[in-house]
C-alpha cells in the first residue's frame, strides 16, 4: 500500500474542491450561474452541492484506495501491442478467436462469467480487482482535471474575460458535457499508457 502517496493525492483534491467551491461563492453566491446539473436543473442549493461534493469525495477516495493497494500486474506474454495488452489486462485473454472476439471481450469487460470455463471465478475475481484498479485511477484523475477546470473556469468569469464569456454562453450546452467527457477519457487514456509502460520495462 503507498499509503503516503494516497494521503497526499487526497490532500490535493480536497485542496482543489474546497478552491473550486470557494470560488464559486465568489462569483456567484446564490449559484444562479453555477452549471453543475444538480443546481442548474434541479434547482439545488449549496446544502446540495457540498453534500454532493462529500459524496463524490467518499466514492473518489474509496475508488483510490484499490488503485494504491494495488500489486503490480504480470501481464503474460511478453512483447504484447498496447490494443492486446489492454484486452488481456481486462479479459483475461489477448485473443478470444477473431470470430467471437468482440463478444467475448464485451462479457469479459462487463464481468459476465463464462459458464464454460471451470476457472471463470478465479479470472472473475482477478478481473473485478483490475476493474477497481481502474477506475481508482479514473476517479482519481478526472475529478482532479475537472476541478483544476472549474477553477479555470470561475477565476476567468470571475476576470470578465470577454472572449470567454462570449464563448461560454454560446456554447455552454456542448462545452461543459465536452469537458466532462475529455476528462473522463483523458483519464482513461493515461491509465492505459501508465500500466503498458510498466508491462513494457518488467
Amino acid at each position: 500500500m503507498r499509503t503516503k502517496q494516497y494521503i497526499l493525492t487526497l490532500i490535493a483534491i480536497i485542496l482543489l474542491r474546497i478552491a473550486d467551491l470557494g470560488i464559486t461563492a465568489l462569483y456567484t453566491p446564490d449559484l444562479a450561474s453555477e452549471w453543475n446539473p444538480l443546481v442548474s436543473v434541479f434547482g439545488g442549493s449549496w446544502g446540495t452541492l457540498i453534500l454532493s461534493q462529500i459524496l463524490i469525495f467518499s466514492f473518489t477516495a474509496t475508488m483510490m484506495f484499490f488503485y494504491f493497494k494495488r500489486i503490480p500486474v504480470a501481464i503474460e506474454p511478453k512483447g504484447l501491442r498496447l490494443n492486446d495488452f489492454l484486452r488481456t489486462y481486462f479479459t483475461g485473454s489477448p485473443n478470444h478467436g477473431s470470430k467471437n472476439r468482440a463478444r467475448a471481450d464485451l462479457r469479459s469487460f462487463l464481468l459476465i462469467p463464462d459458464k464454460h470455463n471451470e476457472s471463470s471465478v478465479a479470472q472473475m475475481k482477478l478481473r473485478i480487482n483490475r476493474h477497481l484498479i481502474f477506475n481508482g485511477w479514473l476517479f482519481m484523475n478526472a475529478v482532479m482535471l475537472i476541478s483544476i477546470f472549474a477553477i479555470i473556469h470561475n477565476l476567468l468569469l470571475i476576470a470578465e474575460v470577454l472572449p470567454y464569456m462570449e464563448f461560454v454562453g454560446s456554447w455552454y450546452q456542448i462545452y461543459f458535457p465536452a469537458v466532462f467527457i475529455t476528462g473522463i477519457f483523458a483519464s482513461a487514456i493515461s491509465f492505459a499508457v501508465v500500466e503498458y509502460r510498466a508491462y513494457r520495462i518488467q
